[in-house]
C-alpha cells in the first residue's frame, strides 16, 4: 500500500512504508497514516451497507412518518403507528450499532471489514418497516 503524507514540512506522495522509513519518516507517523486509511475504508463500507439496507429515500420517508406520528397524541396512535415507531427504533439501533462497529473494525487490522459476517445484521423488524418506506 502506498501512502501520501506530510512530515517535517515535506510531502511524501505515493511512498511505500519502507521507503518512508528510509526517508526518515518515523514509524509512528507511518502507522498513523495507515490507520487513517483503514478508518476511512471501514467507514465507507459502513456507509455503503447502511444505504444498502435503508436507502436515503426510505430513511427520509421513515423520518417524516415518525415525525407525523410523534405529533399525534399517544392515546390516538394506531397499532400501525406503534409498529412504525418500533421499527424506526430498530433501524436507529442498527445504524448506531453499525457506526460503533466502525471503531472496532478500524482498530482491528486482522478483521476483514468487507465480510458480511463482520457487520451487525439488519433485524427483521427493521427490514419490514424499511420495506414500507
Amino acid at each position: 500500500m502506498t501512502l501520501t503524507l506530510k512530515h517535517g514540512g515535506k510531502t511524501f506522495a505515493n511512498f511505500e512504508p519502507d521507503a518512508l522509513l528510509a526517508a526518515g519518516v518515523p514509524q509512528a507517523v507511518i502507522d498513523t497514516a495507515q490507520s487513517e486509511i483503514r478508518r476511512k475504508a471501514v467507514s465507507a463500507e459502513c456507509r455503503r451497507r447502511i444505504y444498502a439496507g435503508a436507502s436515503v429515500e426510505a430513511q427520509l420517508n421513515l423520518t417524516a412518518a415518525t415525525s407525523a406520528i410523534a405529533a399525534t397524541q399517544e392515546a390516538d396512535r394506531t397499532e400501525d403507528d406503534l409498529a412504525v415507531l418500533s421499527g424506526a427504533t430498530a433501524v436507529i439501533d442498527w445504524v448506531s450499532t453499525m457506526r460503533a462497529k466502525v471503531v472496532v473494525l478500524a482498530a482491528d487490522t486482522d478483521a476483514n471489514h468487507l465480510e458480511d459476517a463482520t457487520w451487525p445484521a439488519l433485524s427483521a423488524e427493521a427490514q419490514v418497516v424499511i420495506g414500507r418506506f
